[in-house]
């Protein structure tokens, strides 16, 4: 397995994706910049052993104001459909192959995105760069 290069947007004829791999959920920079490229429904695709946590889905909706989709490995549970705010539609049941559907409200989340005060006060002259925080890249390198 290698590292991604890009955090893709595709636009469709219903709307805007963003694509992000496993563990590119856990850091909050990945499903921001997929929101700020355009995305209004982020799909996220796991091959985790165990069940993707929804409190990272609610999160991300919430702040990044898209739906969302996680997909998991059938054995490894937490495949869910996200709609904005922080409601998950639709989960199929632990440790079984299931099918789920449900609707995501698209046009609530375009209008949300364009009155959104988080997107139009946000501070990027802050922080513009990546950076490393101070407090890990102090640490030893084998400690990180």
């Amino acid at each position: 397995m290698e590292a991604g290069t890009d955090l893709p947007v595709f636009k469709l004829d219903f709307g805007t994706i963003g694509i992000m791999t496993c563990y590119d959920g856990w850091f909050l920079e990945s499903p921001r910049v997929l929101s700020l490229k355009g995305a209004e429904l982020i799909v996220w695709i796991n091959g985790r052993g165990g069940s993707v946590e929804d409190f990272i889905m609610k999160t991300t909706m919430f702040q990044s104001h898209v739906g969302m989709i996680a997909a998991n490995q059938a054995y490894g549970s937490g495949t869910m459909i996200g709609d904005w705010p922080v409601r998950i539609a639709a989960r199929c049941p632990d440790k079984t192959e299931s099918y789920i559907s449900a609707t995501i409200n698209l046009k609530r989340i375009r209008q949300t995105r364009h009155n959104s005060r988080n997107f139009r006060q946000r501070r990027p002259d802050l922080y513009d760069t990546p950076v490393t925080p101070k407090s890990v890249a102090s640490l030893p390198a084998d400690s990180r």
